[in-house]
């Protein structure tokens, strides 16, 4: 199996996300939304790691 390397920005966005998600959400627009936004963005950050480390970043030029 073939793995795309993803870029840092997409790994920053996960744990930013993931916070906002667990910290201001609930407050806003309920819990639902955010176990929903939550669980997206631990999907991205599990993603991430995956890639770090199976991924071969001569792949990304």
């Amino acid at each position: 199996m073939k793995y795309a390397p993803l870029s840092t920005s997409f790994f920053g966005i996960s744990i930013i996300g993931f916070i906002v998600s667990v910290m201001y959400i609930p407050k806003l627009m309920g819990n639902s939304w955010a176990f929903a936004m939550g669980l997206v963005f631990l999907l991205m950050f599990f993603a991430s790691f995956i890639t770090m480390e199976k991924a071969d970043p001569n792949d990304l030029k």
